[in-house]
């Protein structure tokens, strides 16, 4: 294992041990991903969409931009 994956792996290991915190957290992730779904939204609509942005349904987000059709 090169350097830098055996780094990540160890740094992986003291966060699941508690023993450091994750840059980012599973809220941060989930921030993105709204940013995310709201772009993909403006993008299909030619419309500004207003965060925050939280669509029921979406089974991918590219269905906010362009939906599969039939």
């Amino acid at each position: 294992m090169a350097g830098l994956e055996r780094w990540k792996v160890a740094a992986y290991a003291r966060r699941v041990r508690g023993a450091e915190q994750p840059q980012a957290t599973g809220e941060d992730g989930r921030i993105v991903l709204e940013a995310l779904y709201a772009g993909y939204q403006s993008a299909g609509t030619g419309t500004r969409v207003s965060l925050p942005f939280r669509p029921e349904g979406v089974r991918i987000p590219i269905d906010l931009w362009k939906p599969r059709q039939p």
